[in-house]
């Protein structure tokens, strides 16, 4: 995995050579170059998209703003891509930054992702562990319960 700023270094770096100055304009290019670099469709891999959003209320409707454009990219890109992964707290259908695009699948509670997108019982013995100690596990567990069933009886879970 490669993690790409879009500062003119980086993508020097990469032996790449973008000429648009706007960020999505950029971000498009990247796409396509890195593509074309491979050999093969790009993958995409956004960390904590809704990250500038909830940082500052008062910059939020900018910042949806500028990242509804930066996102619009890859609706545009889709020949080039294969696989695009958005992670983040926000319900994505309730942040209206990605309308452009279709085929979006929420995959928070798909079991088969568990993995990937939480925190298994083995992650919480070595990952956490010197947490643990003095930790009532049944008493963590019953409420991971309680709080599953109650976010399943909502529509929308949290949202």
């Amino acid at each position: 995995m490669i993690r790409i700023d879009l500062d003119a270094g980086e993508v020097r770096r990469l032996g790449l050579t973008l000429h648009n100055q706007s960020l999505s304009g950029r971000f498009g290019e990247l796409i396509c170059a890195a593509a074309v670099q491979a050999g093969q469709r790009a993958v995409v891999l956004v960390g904590e998209y809704d990250k500038p959003i909830l940082a500052d209320r008062e910059t939020a409707a900018v910042m949806r703003d500028t990242l509804r454009s930066f996102y619009s990219v890859l609706k545009s890109a889709d020949a080039d891509l294969r696989f695009v992964l958005l992670t983040g707290v926000s319900k994505f259908s309730k942040v209206s930054l990605f309308s452009g695009l279709n085929q979006l699948q929420d995959i928070t509670r798909d079991a088969r992702w568990n993995a990937l997108c939480g925190y298994t019982d083995a992650d919480i013995d070595t990952v956490f562990a010197l947490e643990l100690p003095g930790l009532d596990r049944d008493e963590i567990c019953h409420f991971q319960k309680a709080t599953a069933r109650n976010i399943k009886s909502r529509p929308h879970g949290l949202f």
